[in-house]
């Protein structure tokens, strides 16, 4: 029951983005929510100095979650199997004044972590 921003970071080294799909869903302590949004973790320039790329979202969601306590992730693959570096992931609650942060630093095949 309300608006979630969410911010999505991918590391800032070279091929650490992907081509490939990646679902989120939101977890916490009275139910969980699949979110529409489908992410793109876009890769870096080669020949640039290389920041994190960041994704910005704002998904409603109809029920109430409570206090976030985890997230999920499941990437896909397609025609290319690569794999995607999640920096990490921050999300601010309706009627939240600070982000709950998410802190990832791994590598996400396909699948799912």
């Amino acid at each position: 029951m309300g608006r979630y921003r969410i911010h999505v970071a991918t590391g800032a080294w070279l091929f650490s983005g992907s081509f490939n799909r990646v679902q989120l869903w939101l977890v916490g302590e009275r139910g969980e929510a699949e979110l529409e949004l489908k992410l793109r973790p876009a890769r870096g320039q080669v020949y640039r100095v290389l920041s994190p790329q960041v994704e910005e979202f704002e998904q409603d969601v109809p029920q109430d979650l409570g206090p976030l306590q985890f997230l999920k992730l499941r990437k896909h693959h397609s025609l290319v199997d690569d794999a995607w570096f999640c920096d990490r992931i921050t999300v601010q609650g309706p009627g939240a004044l600070e982000e709950a942060a998410f802190p990832c630093y791994r590598w996400v095949q396909g699948g799912g972590c």
